[in-house]
């Protein structure tokens, strides 16, 4: 990084035999990472020879969302998710909501968010039920618009064992 510029150098190494196979250099302005991320993974993509279906192209253009901002929102607040304390989940609940309100079509913030206000059944006394009425809401606009999203089955999954686990506990 050299001021407001960043220069990004990609190498792609044979696991067999440690030779260089491609590489390439990237020079940027600041706040533009994502598109840098998508240049990459498909140079890289290219360079082994792998073609991309116009699906899967659509779908790995759908990540990112549309705004650079509501992106860097995104992932701060997963990082403040994995820190597994109530304090970083009540952050992580505040940066999705900004990253929404950025975004609103963004798919994989809308999941992040389900997931972390499920994670809160875990640092607070709120009941799967009032849990589930904002979080059921937030995965059936991401299945409408994003329904073969990865992210999204592993919400719905988290869900589902949670209203499992607490029907359980009422029997």
């Amino acid at each position: 990084r050299q001021g407001g510029r960043l220069r990004i150098t990609v190498q792609l190494i044979g696991t067999k035999d440690g030779f260089q196979l491609w590489s390439g250099s990237y020079d940027l302005e600041g706040g533009v990472v994502i598109q840098v991320q998508e240049q990459l993974a498909r140079a890289v993509a290219t360079n082994l020879e792998l073609r991309l279906t116009p699906t899967v192209d659509a779908r790995f253009a759908d990540r990112h969302g549309t705004s650079p901002r509501a992106y860097s929102s995104y992932l701060l607040a997963r990082h403040h998710q994995r820190q597994l304390t109530r304090e970083d989940n009540e952050r992580a609940i505040e940066v999705y909501r900004a990253a929404i309100v950025e975004d609103p079509a963004f798919s994989l913030a809308k999941v992040g968010l389900a997931h972390a206000l499920l994670n809160q059944r875990y640092f607070s006394n709120r009941s799967i039920e009032e849990i589930e009425k904002e979080a059921g809401t937030l995965l059936t606009s991401v299945a409408g618009a994003n329904p073969d999203l990865p992210d999204l089955y592993i919400a719905r999954g988290a869900l589902a064992t949670s209203q499992a686990c607490e029907l359980a506990l009422q029997l």
